[in-house]
């Protein structure tokens, strides 16, 4: 049985944010395609860089978070985070009206949308969370 914990870290560079990652096999940086989100990765990535010294089997890849289809900020954070030594996930998550829909409504979006339109869209991880 395989055991996975998710530590939810701090966004700054910090003594916490240190401790997180060389306690963690896996780590995933969330990144919104903003300049100032790429451009604040380049501490993380340093801390990550530092951790591999004495955790060289730490694993890292780049999450692209609330993407917005279709718009040039969202088809050029791949090209921008590829400047740096850590992957991006090939997935991305979409911004969506959706969660903040469902939350202002005090629902869950199971609730909002049919159970088989919401799976429907799921795909299966192994595809997905390979990087790009």
């Amino acid at each position: 049985m395989d055991t996975h914990i998710v530590i939810d870290g701090p966004p700054r560079v910090t003594d916490l944010a240190r401790s997180a990652i060389m306690a963690s096999d896996v780590v995933l940086i969330p990144v919104q395609p903003s300049s100032y989100d790429i451009g604040a990765v380049e501490e993380v990535v340093k801390l990550i860089e530092e951790a591999r010294v004495y955790k060289d089997r730490l694993k890292s890849a780049f999450v692209v978070n609330r993407k917005i289809a279709n718009t040039v900020t969202g088809r050029d954070v791949g090209e921008a985070l590829a400047s740096y030594p850590i992957p991006a996930l090939a997935a991305s998550v979409t911004q969506r009206v959706v969660f903040p829909e469902a939350a202002a409504q005090g629902r869950a979006i199971f609730e909002i949308f049919s159970r088989s339109i919401v799976r429907a869209r799921r795909r299966p991880r192994s595809r997905w969370c390979a990087p790009s």
